[in-house]
């Protein structure tokens, strides 16, 4: 899995558990085994890292829709 999709992953867990203000980019980087500058080579925020993931839901939701209704 690459470093992206690691970050991806930890801060989707992060969000949820602990909401957009709980969760600060040091943690996702202490959960993915990286420094924190590092997360700013794959995103420019948090709040781009955030907008990211819920776009991937959201697509993901709409998907999983268009299934059963069609």
């Amino acid at each position: 899995m690459s470093t992206k999709n690691r970050i991806l992953d930890a801060a989707l867990v992060s969000f949820a558990s602990h909401g957009y203000e709980g969760t600060t980019l040091a943690q996702i980087a202490n959960e993915v085994g990286i420094q924190k500058p590092s997360l700013y080579n794959h995103f420019k925020s948090k709040n781009e890292l955030f907008l990211i993931l819920a776009e991937t839901i959201m697509d993901d939701l709409v998907e999983e829709i268009k299934k059963k209704c069609y």
